[in-house]
């Protein structure tokens, strides 16, 4: 989702981005909210299984390196 809204919307930083995707998210109904949270769920269960493996270390410096580069102010 992040994309295509980027995509569409060059020149938008990333807090405006976040907005546009939370007015998206506003206009889904039930079913497809629904379809997304057991989405998510599965997501952080493999998030959770990789931390907690011996790389985590990596995914934290590499998260912590990305979070720099955005250099979001919101």
């Amino acid at each position: 989702m992040w994309n295509e809204v980027k995509a569409s919307n060059p020149n938008m930083g990333v807090c405006e981005v976040s907005a546009a995707i939370g007015q998206l998210w506003r206009g889904l109904g039930p079913e497809e909210k629904q379809r997304h949270n057991n989405d998510y769920t599965l997501d952080k269960v493999s998030v959770v299984k990789l931390l907690s493996s011996s790389t985590a270390v990596c995914v934290c410096i590499v998260l912590y390196y990305f979070s720099l580069a955005l250099n979001c102010s919101c």
